[in-house]
């Protein structure tokens, strides 16, 4: 599933106020019902605030189970 013009600039604009300005990626996954955000560690490190609360603003957005994450050694695709 695709996400629209509004969605993406939403989610680009909530990262930005969490203190995230750059490229977003996310794990591949298998059900279309979620998203993994990851970010580099000093990038998560640099978010401000809560990143629970971050998480449910983009389920809001997104309409789906979203989870923001350090990186880890897997893979990642370009978001959207």
């Amino acid at each position: 599933m695709t996400f629209s013009a509004e969605q993406v600039m939403a989610v680009q604009s909530v990262f930005e106020l969490a203190g995230h300005v750059g490229a977003l990626h996310t794990l591949p996954v298998a059900a279309e019902d979620e998203r993994i955000f990851v970010l580099h560690e000093a990038a998560y490190l640099g978010l401000t605030g809560d990143v629970v609360a971050l998480e449910r603003v983009l389920q809001q957005i997104l309409q789906r189970k979203v989870w923001v994450l350090p990186a880890a050694d897997n893979a990642t695709v370009p978001f959207p």
